[in-house]
């Protein structure tokens, strides 16, 4: 029925282009934007994203994937199709079908679709973008280039270990994130890690549970804010054994940043909270470091503690001298170092 209805919306597409105003001539690309690798009972967006768009009157598509392995729980229109005459199947027989046509060109670039998927089982999604059909205003099918993330159906899983992300050469924290993607620790985004973006406390806590072998949790966190899946578990973990504090009022806050001190503390938590030489150096330490005085009370013995374990190392400049910047949000490669040599260090309980 589905077929039918995108035909219908084809051929409706193809009269009213008549009416519509010729578009610039280009060679759009559309590819799935999807996470490299999920686990199980994790709920992920995907997104099929057009770049050099034309000008589209009508579009149809088939998001392939697995249905022993995902399950589809929703598909609709994205933003450059806001507006349009649609029709979606987010289970079809062969994948989830989004069709939609209008008499006035889509033109911009950014999203054609979205899809909400649940994941029955851990691995690369594979998803692959299949019978594609796009219309420009002179009822001309338009030649598109066709790009997917991850490993699609019958193709080898050809990444490397070497370079599981292709925006990290060169950074400081290269190396620890090579070793927290070898663990298995983090996922990256479309092949890119993002090193300098922050990283949200639902992020870190998940990266942290992993860490430590992702154990069973008893019982389910009782905060009230937590809306994705994929931390659950982790928050879980993190409110049973201590580790992280929500922010009051029954909230995690999953969505914040974690500064550098807050990190700090959850390290030191999660090594036992034992103090010792750190304490006799806090006037050295004190002394070195020129913000020494922006770090919270609370976090006082843990930061020094990832000093003196060479986990957490200052910042020198010749206008501020040596910094720790505790209260800054730690970015995901400050975050990738820390717990690497965390991990190096203290062994998993």
């Amino acid at each position: 029925m589905l077929r039918k209805r995108a035909a219908l919306l084809l051929v409706i597409a193809m009269v009213l282009a008549m009416m519509a105003p010729v578009m610039a001539a280009g060679t759009p690309t559309v590819k799935i934007e999807a996470p490299e690798s999920v686990r199980a009972g994790e709920t992920f967006e995907v997104r099929v994203v057009i770049e050099n768009n034309p000008g589209l009157n009508a579009v149809q598509f088939t998001v392939g994937y697995d249905q022993k392995t995902l399950r589809c729980d929703a598909c609709s229109t994205g933003s450059v199709l806001r507006g349009t005459l649609s029709a979606t199947n987010a289970d079809g027989k062969d994948g989830a079908v989004l069709a939609a046509a209008s008499v006035n060109p889509a033109e911009d670039d950014g999203t054609l679709g979205v899809l909400k998927f649940t994941a029955l089982a851990d691995g690369d999604p594979k998803l692959t973008l299949r019978d594609t059909v796009f219309v420009n205003a002179d009822s001309d099918e338009i030649e598109v280039t066709v790009t997917a993330t991850g490993t699609t159906p019958g193709q080898t899983d050809d990444k490397t270990t070497d370079k599981p992300f292709t925006d990290t050469d060169g950074s400081f924290a290269e190396d620890a994130i090579q070793e927290a993607a070898d663990l298995g620790l983090i996922l990256g985004y479309n092949g890119k890690y993002r090193p300098n973006d922050r990283m949200t406390r639902g992020e870190c806590v998940t990266i942290l549970y992993r860490a430590m072998g992702s154990p069973k949790v008893e019982q389910a966190a009782t905060f009230t804010d937590l809306t994705h899946d994929y931390y659950r578990d982790a928050i879980a973990w993190a409110e049973q054994t201590g580790v992280v504090k929500g922010v009051g009022n029954g909230k995690f806050n999953p969505g914040g940043s974690v500064t550098r001190a807050q990190l700090a503390t959850i390290l030191y938590r999660m090594a036992g909270s034992e103090s010792g030489m750190e304490l006799l150096l806090a006037g050295i330490y004190d002394a070195t470091f020129t913000d020494a005085a922006d770090i919270p009370a609370y976090a006082r013995a843990a930061v020094y503690w990832a000093v003196y374990h060479e986990i957490w190392c200052g910042t020198e400049s010749l206008d501020t001298g040596t910094t720790l910047a505790p209260r800054e949000p730690a970015t995901r490669a400050q975050i990738a170092v820390m717990i690497t040599r965390y991990l190096e260090q203290f062994s998993v309980k």
